[in-house]
């Protein structure tokens, strides 16, 4: 079973990406499996259901930097 003392520490990371990109990827982590088997994803919100994953929350942002630095999420107005 995971060690719950890691938990706060995965909901900080999840809470700071969420807090910075969330108005333009919707940010989850799924740590069912484990401590090795994280799988952090983003999914931009512009409707083009692109979906970025990492495994550590680390990678999640320095992927999310690259994507919106290549294509910046723009989210139009209805």
């Amino acid at each position: 079973m995971e060690d719950e003392r890691k938990l706060p520490a995965r909901r900080a990371a999840l809470e700071d990406l969420q807090q910075h990109w969330g108005t333009r990827y919707l940010v989850s982590v799924n740590a069912l499996l484990g401590d090795d088997d994280d799988q952090w994803t983003a999914v931009r919100l512009d409707g083009s259901g692109d979906v970025i994953s990492a495994q550590s929350p680390g990678e999640l942002r320095a992927a999310i930097r690259r994507d919106y630095g290549d294509r910046p999420v723009v989210i139009r107005e209805r």
